[in-house]
């Protein structure tokens, strides 16, 4: 774990309240030092560490300290986002300049209820190991949560994934794990399982190519800015609001609801599909998403497998 750095942010951290306070009007180092129930020094420490990650604080000795600048991506406002949109589904938040992937740094921790985000990724992937371009200027984060569920269900928590993300970029689904937009590739979702069968550590991956540049001989993706003005950090704050309305009625047991909204939504219903599978490969036209969140194919409920649009 030592290779990647991450700055760890928990929910209650006095850091958050005091980027907040001096991100709205200066505070002299006593009155921060009153609010947060801290030192002078500790608060100084902190001021220290804003500015480590880019952020300018100015101090002024009769008014004090406060945010003047800060860089598009700082972990502190990232924090803020998650914690405001994911509420009681996320205690800390992992932010890393670089990383392998953000599914790599949850799979070394084991643990729920984080959210791990960085600026670029060194060895993004995808389904079936392709690798995922992470530059910056990407959105790249994952998800640990611990819900009641068995993993026939995991497929479902892709799919209502994907139509949080869909939602915040006004694109449609490709079953099983991505979303389009005038039948480019912005967004892909990997899911992972570790633990128990009975109450698996679900691992949620989202990368969304927002601005960053993509390989020349990448083909079929795109960006968001190439369709509209889109920038990190409103795409980040759509996601993750989508994200915990559709995770609670999950929860909730509203799966039919969301089963209509991912319909809605689905880019796969009505087209000819190619279906590989490790037994071979299926083609046919799709109808559906089941109850049970697989893609009908002629008939047949296909659960997971790598899937190609036909013409």
């Amino acid at each position: 774990m030592g290779k990647y750095s991450a700055v760890k942010i928990r929910k209650d951290a006095n850091s958050l309240i005091v980027f907040d306070l001096i991100s709205e009007r200066p505070y002299s180092g006593e009155e921060l030092a009153s609010r947060v129930g801290l030192t002078r020094k500790a608060v100084w420490k902190m001021i220290k560490k804003f500015r480590e990650y880019g952020i300018v604080v100015e101090a002024d000795k009769r008014s004090g300290y406060r945010i003047v600048r800060k860089p598009k991506l700082n972990p502190f406002d990232v924090a803020a986002i998650a914690f405001k949109n994911l509420r009681e589904l996320v205690d800390e938040v992992w932010y890393y300049k670089m990383v392998d992937s953000t599914n790599d740094a949850a799979k070394r921790h084991r643990k729920p209820s984080i959210l791990f985000f960085a600026e670029v990724q060194t060895s993004g992937r995808g389904r079936l190991g392709r690798t995922w371009s992470s530059g910056p200027g990407g959105l790249y984060f994952t998800i640990t949560l611990q819900p009641k569920i068995g993993l026939e269900e995991v497929p479902k928590i892709t799919l209502l994934t994907g139509l949080s993300v869909a939602k915040a970029v006004n694109g449609k689904i490709k079953w099983p794990n991505d979303v389009l937009i005038e039948n480019k590739k912005v967004c892909g979702i990997l899911c992972e399982v570790q633990g128990e069968m009975e109450r698996p550590l679900v691992i949620i991956g989202v990368g969304i190519n927002v601005e960053n540049e993509l390989p020349r001989d990448l083909e079929g993706a795109g960006r968001l800015v190439d369709f509209s003005n889109y920038d990190v950090i409103s795409v980040f704050n759509s996601v993750l609001k989508n994200f915990y309305e559709h995770y609670l009625k999950f929860e909730r047991g509203e799966w039919e609801h969301l089963r209509k909204e991912i319909i809605e939504l689905c880019s796969t219903i009505g087209k000819n599909v190619r279906i590989q599978l490790p037994s071979g490969k299926i083609e046919g036209f799709a109808t559906d998403i089941s109850k049970e969140g697989a893609l009908v194919v002629d008939g047949k409920k296909i659960f997971a497998g790598d899937c190609i649009h036909l013409r």
